[in-house]
């Protein structure tokens, strides 16, 4: 007997087949974000300078993105992807940094805006049309109510190379 069966035969459930990912309209959605995107903000009343990378990860799929973030001195590295699940109808992005955080945040694109729900922290991607980009993001450090953390402007400078 296989492992497999006696696994089945212990109480485990059988999975349902699974469905098989076919590329559409709402992973062509997600093109907006690709690109190498470079530019400056706050955090408080604190300079930052900001590089963000968007690409789609070969089969189309899903987009990688890499970041770098640097606010004062302090620097924030990290990398993520942002991916649509058909099965559910919604898109969400999972990222790590150098500080030690794994985020997963559920996003929705309303016109040229997306937005990105976490428990702790939410943004709001606000697309120009013209290769400009605007980003805030507030945080709940205690839970409680929502207060800005950042905020900047981007400019795409071109196709991400891939990731």
């Amino acid at each position: 007997m296989s492992e497999q069966t006696s696994q089945n035969l212990a109480g485990e459930k059988p999975l349902p087949k699974e469905a098989k990912p076919v590329l559409g309209a709402a992973h062509d959605m997600l093109d907006v974000f690709v690109g190498e995107w470079r530019g400056e903000g706050k955090a408080g009343d604190t300079p930052m300078t900001v590089e963000e990378s968007y690409a789609r990860l070969e089969g189309g799929f899903f987009l990688t993105t890499t970041f770098d973030r640097k606010v004062g001195e302090a620097r924030q590295k990290g990398v993520g992807s942002i991916g649509y699940d058909a099965e559910n109808n919604v898109y969400s992005m999972h990222a790590v940094d150098s500080l030690g955080y794994d985020r997963t945040y559920e996003l929705e694109d309303v016109g040229d805006t997306w937005t990105l729900s976490g428990d702790r922290e939410r943004a709001t991607y606000t697309f120009k049309g013209d290769g400009r980009l605007h980003v805030l993001w507030e945080h709940r450090p205690d839970g409680g109510a929502w207060q800005p953390l950042c905020e900047y402007d981007l400019t795409n400078s071109g196709k991400a190379r891939p990731h």
